[in-house]
């Protein structure tokens, strides 16, 4: 009779900036020193394998590691460390990360709110979502407390919204969002069509726009789901089938939401929700802890927590 595979615990990693940021307001990029020391913990204790094996069942622990948002340090900084360890990755890409000079509206508050010492206006004042919000940013840390509630709001609003609130902010504090900021350079084509040739990292869907698609109707939902899917595999010249949810939480998405990524032609999508990975897990549900600025020791230590949860 044969032997039935032990089920090891696995968990998916959620990576954003691999970089020496100045100003990680967000607390998501981890400098290229620890991620390489990351990547030598996980090289000798786990399997690390392709997301699209993350549910096989396996004697030893595995884990998949994911990238958003279709960062340039993902392609300069990261994918050059998978590759000597010797371990696959998945990167996330936006279409919209591959147009000249983008910012997503988050990298855009850092300008205009964090950047700005001298602001034009005692108090910022503006309305999110039907609800209003003044904070008084005369200080450095009005100025954080500021960009934490902007963020915190935004991430629940139809982007048509975003717009009107980030042209508010501009106008309101005085800041500026430069044309071309290195700290949030984003992948080209050119990079993208390199980077599947090497076969490191498979290249994922993450939407045309970045867009809350629960903010948007059934046949919008298509549009940048099916659109970005499209848009990619033109590039690349291969099959896109991994697909994440933008900002990935539980109200980020639905299973009418599920149903679509499923039509499109994904096989599976991610979430950013905490959890491990079983066989039994909802391909199109899959949970991803995110990975944070830890050396060596910090990281083992919530690697022990997440596989063993």
């Amino acid at each position: 009779m044969r032997r039935r595979a032990q089920n090891a615990p696995a968990v998916v990693l959620c990576y954003h900036h691999v970089a020496d940021v100045p100003n990680d307001a967000l607390a998501l990029s981890v400098h290229p020193d620890r991620f390489a020391a990351q990547l030598e913990y996980l090289r000798d204790r786990v399997d690390v394998v392709p997301l699209s094996a993350i549910c096989h069942p396996r004697e030893r622990p595995r884990v998949a590691l994911t990238f958003d948002d279709g960062l340039a340090d993902t392609i300069d900084v990261a994918e050059p460390l998978l590759s000597a360890a010797g371990l696959p990755a998945t990167a996330f890409v936006p279409s919209v990360a591959l147009e000249p000079g983008h910012e997503f509206w988050w990298e855009a508050l850092v300008h205009l709110v964090l950047e700005v010492d001298q602001p034009e206006r005692e108090a910022l004042e503006v309305e999110i979502g039907g609800h209003p919000l003044r904070v008084d940013v005369r200080s450095a840390a009005g100025r954080s407390r500021a960009f934490r509630a902007l963020n915190q709001r935004l991430l629940a609003v139809h982007p048509s919204s975003i717009d009107d609130v980030i042209a508010a902010v501009a106008a309101q504090l005085g800041g500026t969002v430069p044309p071309a900021c290195s700290e949030h350079r984003k992948m080209t084509t050119d990079d993208l069509r390199a980077a599947a040739r090497r076969d490191v990292l498979e290249i994922g869907g993450h939407t045309r726009s970045h867009a809350l698609l629960t903010s948007l109707d059934a046949e919008a939902q298509r549009h940048e789901i099916a659109g970005n899917r499209r848009e990619l595999e033109a590039e690349i010249g291969t099959h896109v089938s991994s697909f994440a949810y933008p900002y990935g939480y539980s109200g980020s998405f639905t299973r009418a939401t599920a149903a679509v990524v499923r039509a499109a032609g994904y096989a599976r999508a991610c979430t950013t929700l905490a959890d491990r990975v079983t066989p039994r897990s909802d391909p199109y549900r899959i949970p991803r802890h995110q990975v944070h600025d830890w050396d060596a020791d910090g990281f083992a230590t919530h690697l022990g927590w997440w596989l063993a949860a």
